[in-house]
């Protein structure tokens, strides 16, 4: 086969095990043996323990003595531990062992029960009883409710562990016994603990100074446990009643004071209304603003009511609902003042300063006295900015923003050329930086137009600085051969030459001197020639139309700004360096000697020639119908060549001459796909199933330390790139087969399937073929070019791609039909995240275009009016049609 082709399809395989049930063996006869015993004594105890409880229960209706059912569980548990002992030191082999565990814990579940059951007795409630009766009987409230709350709380505890009782019977006897009675007994002070609990928080949290209806709501609440309480005469119910009295007469007399209060703060409220409505009612209703006189002092006298309300409450001791009344109006206040603060931004005194200025004539005056006006305007729209009421805020910005802002912009024109011409100015840029001169020049010309139409002084002052500073530009500008010519002899050896080009005709550079030339400005297309074998030069200059380079010393030409075409013809040696920010198109000439430093795209040469690739530096193509000597330095690469001629590379190295060497053992790689070898570079796979993969991609037979670049996988008759321009992949090998995944190689077909069907890509290609290609390259020697087809014969109709949540399927006439499974909604995003790119996959298998999955997207939002494809649901889609690229794309319901 040839040396081209080398590239091995391994199709999928499905492997399906086997169970395999294990058999236990068979018990050997049981022996009477002291494990035996030991087992049966544990089993018996165990049983007669747990009927202690149980049986009693559920036959007889009581429970047994506690003295009695702790020993019986007791010598259960120390019976069973025996055993297990007895067990580990005379059972036998493992498998014996294991056979008396499992003999003896057939009866744990009993001792569990039976161990709950003390559990749960021995939770001592009766303690907690005991310490109760004692804090009731001393009276102190907060005893008694720490006391209260102790019982309640092993109580519940009690509850919990009788829970985990086995048998009804005994949980009803245990809870009737120990729990009822506790609850009982607790009850018997709720009425009090709720009393105490309100006057106390009443008290803790000072309600009746700070919020007296918090305290009325506190007292309304307990009045029925209150008037229960008051009639007992326990020494805990006359410690409550004292609190209940006490708070009661302290929420009268407060009650009594809070009527001035009520007057002062209503006062408050209606000026701080009263002030907001001046403003905001004149504007919204009048379409008028109020006098400024007036809003002060409707503003100043609300903030002062406020004021004397505050201090009311703090002095009274008015309760929270005061201060809640007068907070809520307080919205107006800040209304209100948030008004006078912007009318009391003073934009007037800036505007007549402004226009003093002006008349000065003074261009530095004028500019601060701008910057200060828009500063101060721009300090009043803030302000305006927080004022409530958009009527308000629209008539403050007529009258006083609009006039500022139309003063300003009369001088916006002679500020943008001042400000220029300054900064040309004061950074000598006329000497210094004649692009930045320029660009700052260009700029403003429009506004120069404008203002040397004007009479006005400051105009005039402004126009001869202009005219002073274009003069000195020309001065240093180089249009045309005569000015360049000049530059250049009055150059010396070894001088740094700047030149700023603006040009009118096409230039060349021709020196003998050892010059650094620097071209900066813009060609407009005119063409450059250079003939300076003893000079550097850097081309910055915009729009350079043809660059010949005839001849240059070797420390080089360096292209920099846009070119249209560059020749060179230099044939001793020149050096060519591309400080562009795209690989530079280049033409070499017969006979030429030149050094490429950089990326270079087409290196087109005209004849025999000798390129040296400067390290690290790449040509994606030498095009040549002559003799070509290219001379790698390390890292510098060659990607392909073109035409009829003979590119030669060599490493740059003392003794490494002559042509670089193809990669060892290259040609002895083979080709096979799914099981059949290659006829004529071709893999025919007419007759294999639909259901067959390709699952990944291997080149057999490949050489140590190389590396496999994919650059196409093509399928031809339909003109389909199925992976993205300029996402070649590269596979590394140590010593062994190339492997590929077929996601590397397929995209987005493969959406982690591990795999692409043969049914699935026959779609697509409509029964057409596979083209894939690529190269391996290994350092020091040539890279080996592989192209393989794969025919895959027919097989248009079968599913594209089909998964729990959809089926794609071309039905033959431009059209195509997309099933839904909805009863698997799931948003776009969510199929994403599982490896369903929906939109790039409709995009590359029925529209035949990859590259079109954004078009895909915005059909699909508009058929559903969404405005975020990760968030539309696949059931949006049912009944609608997309269409695209001449194809229709039908979507239905699976259950329809």
């Amino acid at each position: 086969m040839s040396k081209n082709k080398a590239i091995k399809v391994v199709t999928a395989a499905v492997i399906a095990g086997s169970a395999i049930t294990a058999v236990a063996p068979a018990q050997s006869e049981a022996a009477t043996s002291s494990v035996d015993k030991a087992i049966t004594k544990a089993n018996n105890q165990i049983t007669k323990a747990f009927n202690a409880y149980y049986k009693e229960a559920k036959y007889e209706g009581k429970l047994p003595s506690t003295t009695t059912i702790r020993k019986e569980a007791k010598l259960a548990r120390d019976y069973y531990e025996a055993a297990k002992k007895e067990i580990a030191k005379n059972g036998g082999s493992t498998s014996k062992k294991a056979a008396y565990t499992k003999k003896l814990d057939a009866s744990k579940p009993a001792l569990n029960r039976v161990e709950n059951y003390v559990d749960a007795i021995n939770v001592n409630i009766a303690a907690k009883k005991t310490a109760f009766e004692a804090a009731v009987k001393g009276g102190t409230q907060s005893k008694v409710l720490a006391a209260q709350e102790a019982l309640n709380q092993k109580n519940a505890e009690f509850k919990k562990t009788v829970a985990k009782v086995f048998g009804p019977d005994a949980r009803r006897l245990l809870l009737a016994k120990y729990a009822a009675p506790a609850d009982k007994l607790s009850a018997t002070v709720d009425a009090e603990m709720a009393v105490y609990k309100a006057y106390r928080d009443i008290e803790r949290k000072d309600l009746i100074e700070t919020d007296l209806a918090a305290a009325k709501k506190l007292m309304d609440k307990v009045e029925k446990q209150v008037a229960a309480i008051e009639k007992k005469n326990t020494k805990l119910a006359k410690n409550i009643m004292k609190a209940v009295k006490k708070n009661k007469a302290a929420y009268e007399a407060a009650t009594a004071s809070s009527k001035q209060l009520d007057a002062i703060v209503n006062k408050a409220t209606n000026q701080m209304t009263k002030a907001f409505n001046a403003y905001y009612e004149e504007a919204k209703y009048e379409g008028k603003l109020p006098s400024t006189t007036t809003i002060r002092k409707e503003a100043k006298l609300a903030r002062d009511y406020y004021e004397a309300a505050k201090e009311a409450i703090a002095k009274n001791g008015g309760s929270a609902s005061y201060t809640k009344k007068l907070e809520a109006n307080k919205v107006y206040l800040n209304r209100v003042e948030n008004y006078v603060d912007a009318i009391n931004v003073n934009v007037a005194d800036k505007k007549k300063a402004f226009e003093a200025a002006v008349k000065s004539g003074t261009q530095s005056k004028v500019l601060a006295a701008q910057e200060a006006l828009n500063q101060k305007n721009a300090e009043f729209k803030a302000a305006v900015a927080k004022v409530f009421g958009p009527d308000a805020r629209r008539l403050l910005l007529a009258k006083y923003a609009a006039p500022a802002d139309k003063l300003s912009a009369t001088v916006d024109a002679e500020m943008a050329v001042y400000i220029a011409y300054r900064q040309i100015e004061r950074e000598d840029l006329i000497e210094k930086d004649l692009a930045k001169a320029k660009q700052l020049m260009d700029g403003v010309e429009k506004y120069v137009a404008v203002i040397e139409k004007k009479n006005t002084k400051l105009a005039q002052n402004i126009m001869k600085a202009v005219k002073k500073n274009k003069a000195a530009y020309d001065e240093r500008v180089v249009s045309s051969q005569e000015e360049l010519d000049a530059v250049l002899a009055k150059a010396k050896d070894d001088d740094k030459v700047e030149i700023h080009i603006e040009a009118t005709k096409s230039l060349n550079i021709a020196t003998e001197k050892a010059l650094t030339i620097t071209l900066t400005g813009d060609f407009n297309g005119k063409d450059l020639t250079i003939d300076a074998p003893n000079a550097h030069v850097t081309n910055k200059a915009a729009n350079s139309g043809k660059v010949t380079i005839n001849d240059v010393s070797n420390t080089s030409y360096e292209q920099v700004g846009t070119y249209g075409s560059l020749v060179v013809n230099d044939t001793n040696g020149g050096r060519i360096i591309n400080s562009t920010s795209a690989p530079l198109n280049i033409t070499i000439a017969a006979g030429a000697k030149v050094t490429l430093v950089g990326k270079f795209d087409k290196v087109t040469v005209l004849g025999n020639a000798e390129i040296t690739l400067s390290a690290g530096s790449v040509i994606q193509e030498v095009a040549t119908d002559a003799a070509v000597t290219v001379i790698l330095e390390e890292g510098a690469e060659v990607k392909t060549t073109t035409g009829d001629g003979t590119v030669t590379t060599q490493p740059s190295t003392p003794g490494g001459g002559g042509p670089t060497p193809d990669i060892p053992g290259i040609s002895n790689m083979t080709v096979t796909v799914a099981g059949k070898s290659a006829v004529n570079d071709t893999v025919d796979l007419s007759g294999a199933a639909d259901s067959d993969k390709i699952s990944e991609v291997i080149v057999a037979g490949a050489p140590a330390n190389a590396e496999f670049v994919i650059t196409s996988v093509k399928a031809v008759n339909r003109n389909i790139e199925l992976i993205k321009s300029g996402s070649n992949v590269t596979v590394s090998t140590g010593d062994g087969d190339f492997v590929v995944t077929s996601s590397e190689i397929l995209g987005e077909l493969d959406n982690g399937n591990d795999g692409v069907s043969l049914g699935t890509l026959r779609s697509i290609l409509g029964g057409g073929d596979l083209e894939i290609k690529g190269y391996i390259k290994k350092s020091g020697y040539k890279n080996y070019n592989v192209e393989t087809t794969i025919k895959l014969g027919a097989g248009v109709g079968s599913p594209i791609i089909q998964n729990e949540y959809f089926k794609i399927e071309k039905k033959g006439n431009n059209t195509a039909e997309v099933t839904v499974y909805t009863n698997q909604d799931v948003t776009l995003g969510t199929l994403a995240n599982q490896g369903f790119d929906f939109p790039t996959i409709l995009a590359a298998t029925i529209f035949n275009d990859a590259g079109s999955a954004d078009l895909v997207t915005a059909a699909l939002l508009k058929i559903t009016n969404g405005n975020k494809i990760e968030l539309t649901k696949l059931s949006g889609l049912v009944n609608q049609t997309i269409t695209l690229n001449g194809y229709t794309v039908t979507f239905k319901d699976a259950k329809k």
